[in-house]
């Protein structure tokens, strides 16, 4: 998030500049404590991921941003075939087999070392 960024503008700038997505915030529905660990318990870091729930205006220019090789539109019932990061398979598999949202704390385990 950017100083001057509430919650819900620093979620729209991000789609905008991650998919080439333009849209307006619907309200928080997840929020995620992940702790990143080595492979010795030791905590790395600590990240609070905020989900944001955004109605898209635009679909007409989904581009991946400079930190993804690839962005597409993919049907909801699908998305847990892809190749999702452990948080991220999480937080669809809660969203989807509960269709509620929740605070939970999660643990990553990392067995090489971050850059």
């Amino acid at each position: 998030m950017e100083p001057w960024e509430n919650i819900l503008e620093a979620a729209a700038r991000e789609l905008k500049e991650e998919t080439g997505v333009i849209g307006s915030p619907v309200g928080v529905i997840d929020i995620t404590d992940l702790f990143v660990r080595d492979e010795k318990g030791v905590l790395l870091t600590r990240y609070v991921i905020i989900d944001v729930l955004m109605k898209a205006e635009s679909l007409s220019n989904v581009t991946p941003g400079s930190d993804a090789l690839e962005a597409s539109l993919v049907p909801i019932e699908r998305v847990l075939e892809l190749d999702l990061s452990p948080s991220t398979r999480r937080f669809f598999e809660k969203i989807l087999s509960r269709g509620a949202c929740s605070i939970e704390p999660s643990l990553v385990w990392v067995t090489e070392r971050l850059r």
